[in-house]
């Protein structure tokens, strides 16, 4: 049996030995940050760490219909701020 664990971000950069990159993934369903191979990371994913990209967890979303179009108020795991995004 294969299950593929869908990473959430790279938290870390490090050199090995050789003076490979190796980056600390952690994963959307909570196992332990593991350091992995630049080689086994994809590009998308080391293109947003690079750029300084963070992402934020949501802790609760709210969705609100109106006229003019549907919004969400978005609850962040890591902030009493609330945002609004329109979808």
């Amino acid at each position: 049996m294969f299950e593929e664990v869908v990473p959430d971000s790279i938290t870390r950069k490090r050199s090995d030995s050789n003076e490979r990159s190796q980056f600390l993934v952690s994963w959307m369903d909570g196992f332990e940050s593991i350091w992995m191979e630049e080689a086994d990371i994809a590009d998308d994913l080391l293109d947003e760490f690079e750029s300084g990209v963070e992402r934020a967890k949501v802790e609760r979303i709210i969705q609100i219909m109106r006229p003019s179009g549907n919004e969400e108020l978005i609850k962040w795991k890591d902030s009493h701020v609330l945002s609004w995004r329109r979808y």
